[in-house]
């Protein structure tokens, strides 16, 4: 018999849960630990309900809107970038979902499969365009809690994003009722990540001097523009001169700090050559932020 249609409201609603935890932390770097409750609702009714794929489909559409529409908000992304990112991470979760929903209810092995599943769809994420590396891991926001993630010293990031997957898919079939012996395995959840970072060196390998250079809005004095060339030997070439003198070897700015499109790239691209060249022992980053 068909499911009513009324009830694919809470698939709706767990999406726009999941959607708005996972972003969570990207607003706000504490609020990361919400991640681990992210998918549970979705997973709790995959378990009990055993949907179709297409509840499956609108709980990924509805969870990367709220991931996405609050981000691009807060960022305040150019137009472009925020309808690719906007597009990438709705498709993105909703293959994940409809994935993650259907190996879910495989026995004791469903917690195990969803984990690899998000691994999977993690490393796909942030391996492909646009290049930002695991900047766009669902995980990056965790580096808010260094000492709870130093099974990454171990595994990488994706050894976080599979102790969180693998979580909340023990927590979801423990609220179903699908698994009470899950409950040792869910406590051993903690337990892993306390005993790796643990295991972590107590002293520093190297050090690394970094630089962080930014600035407030620009005023309407195009000479306060970073995007000239006076603002920018002013906010940037003068600060850069000035970390190098203290033996900085990294700088790091905003990422939107320089627009480096259109046929003023050339320009850009030669006068970061010749800073660069002038400070041959520093080099120069833009960072998420």
């Amino acid at each position: 018999m068909e499911r009513p249609r009324p009830s694919l409201w809470s698939y709706r609603l767990a999406g726009v849960w999941g959607g708005l935890l996972l972003c969570a932390g990207n607003l706000y770097g504490p609020l990361v630990v919400l991640q681990l409750a992210a998918f549970v609702p979705l997973l709790v009714l995959a378990v009990r309900r055993r949907p179709g794929r297409e509840a499956l489909f609108l709980a990924g559409l509805y969870m990367g809107l709220a991931y996405s529409l609050p981000q691009m908000a807060a960022l305040r992304f150019p137009a472009v970038m925020t309808l690719v990112l906007l597009v990438k991470m709705t498709a993105f979760l909703c293959v994940l979902v409809i994935l993650g929903g259907v190996v879910i209810r495989c026995g004791v092995l469903g917690p195990w499969l969803f984990a690899a599943v998000v691994v999977v769809g993690d490393w796909a994420n942030f391996a492909t365009p646009p290049p930002w590396g695991t900047a766009q891991s669902l995980a990056r926001a965790w580096s808010a809690y260094p000492s709870l993630i130093g099974l990454a010293g171990w595994t990488g990031i994706t050894g976080v994003v599979f102790m969180s997957a693998f979580f909340q898919g023990l927590t979801a079939h423990l609220l179903a009722g699908r698994s009470r012996k899950g409950l040792v395995w869910l406590l051993l959840v903690p337990a892993v990540a306390v005993v790796a970072g643990g295991l972590e060196p107590s002293e520093p390998i190297s050090m690394l001097r970094v630089a962080a250079i930014g600035w407030a809005d620009a005023t309407l004095d195009p000479a306060c523009d970073p995007r000239s060339p006076q603002g920018f030997n002013e906010f940037y070439t003068a600060h850069v001169a000035e970390a190098a003198r203290k033996g900085a070897r990294l700088v790091v700015s905003p990422e939107l700090a320089f627009e480096w499109g259109g046929p003023a790239r050339e320009a850009w691209v030669n006068r970061f050559t010749a800073l660069a060249m002038h400070h041959p022992g520093t080099s120069g980053r833009s960072v998420f932020r």
